[in-house]
């Protein structure tokens, strides 16, 4: 596995490469760490709170699927936690 720099403008990635010339407003030193551009999440039961979805993105995750968490008979509660998701594209 090798080893790169990655750029990223606009919240998307720019460039990937060894050497990507250009001035930069923040450097994070991610050594030793996993750089992904978005993990989908296929089990959660993020639907459970309004806040749920919220917290997703902090942990990388740019998609997910809620496991049930509220029952077929609420199936309505559910979808409208979704809708209030900050991650509102397709997966």
């Amino acid at each position: 596995m090798g080893f790169s720099n990655v750029a990223v403008a606009g919240g998307r990635i720019a460039a990937v490469g060894p050497n990507i010339a250009g001035n930069a407003a923040d450097m994070i030193d991610a050594r030793g760490k996993l750089v992904v551009p978005g993990l989908i999440d296929i089990h959660t039961h993020t639907a459970r709170f309004k806040e749920g979805p919220a917290l997703l993105p902090r942990r990388g995750v740019t998609c997910w699927i809620d496991a049930g968490s509220q029952g077929a008979d609420h199936i309505e509660d559910t979808i409208a936690v979704a809708k209030t998701a900050p991650q509102q594209r397709a997966c």
